[in-house]
C-alpha cells in the first residue's frame, strides 16, 4: 500500500520544466516579499517546494514535486538554480551545516530575503555547490570592480583632456597680450 502512495507522489514534470518554473517563479520576489526554495533529499527522493512570504505574514505554497532520480535533480535544477540565483542576488549567507543521519543541508540567502534550502545532501555535494555559489559571487564582484575602475578611468581621461584645455586657455592668454604689443 505504501509503494503505490510513493510512486503517486513522484513528479510528472521533468527536471528541465521544474528548472523552468524556478526561475519564472523567482521572478516574482520583490523587497515586499521573501520567497524560500526548499529541497529535501532522503534515501531516494527529492522533494522540491517553493512557498512565497508576502510583508503582511501571509504565505502560499507553490507547486510542490517529487523527483526520485537525486542525481539528475542536483545537475539538472540545482546546479543551474544556483548560478542563476547568484548571480541574480547579493549572496549575504551561503552556510553548510549538518543535518540529520551524517548528511548536510547547504543554506544560501540573498540581500533580499530570498532563501535557498538544501536538506539531506552529502557533505561533498553540499560543498560543491556552495563553492559554485562563492565563485560566482566572487566572479560578479570582480567585474562590479572592474565596471568601477572602468568609470574611474574615463573621469582620469575626462580631467586630462579638461588641464589641457585649461592649461592652453592659460597659454594663449599670456600670449595674446604680447601679440597686441
Amino acid at each position: 500500500m505504501s509503494e503505490i502512495e510513493i510512486l503517486d507522489a513522484e513528479s510528472n514534470v521533468t527536471p528541465k520544466d521544474y528548472l523552468n518554473h524556478l526561475l519564472e517563479f523567482s521572478k516574482q520576489s520583490t523587497q515586499e516579499n521573501s520567497i524560500i526554495f526548499d529541497f529535501e533529499v532522503d534515501a531516494n527522493y527529492c522533494h522540491c517546494k517553493i512557498t512565497k512570504y508576502e510583508i503582511d505574514g501571509t504565505r502560499k505554497e507553490e507547486r510542490q514535486e517529487t523527483f526520485n532520480n537525486i542525481e539528475e535533480v542536483i545537475e539538472e535544477i540545482l546546479e543551474p538554480f544556483l548560478k542563476k540565483f547568484a548571480n541574480d542576488n547579493k549572496i549575504v549567507i551561503n552556510n553548510i551545516s549538518s543535518y540529520k543521519e551524517d548528511t548536510t543541508s547547504l543554506k544560501i540567502i540573498s540581500e533580499s530575503n530570498d532563501m535557498c534550502n538544501i536538506y539531506g545532501i552529502d557533505e561533498i555535494i553540499a560543498t560543491k555547490l556552495s563553492e559554485l555559489v562563492n565563485k560566482l559571487e566572487q566572479s560578479a564582484d570582480i567585474s562590479l570592480e572592474q565596471q568601477k575602475i572602468d568609470n574611474r578611468g574615463v573621469g582620469n581621461v575626462f580631467a586630462f583632456v579638461i588641464s589641457i584645455l585649461v592649461l592652453g586657455v592659460v597659454v594663449l592668454g599670456l600670449l595674446i597680450p604680447n601679440f597686441i604689443k
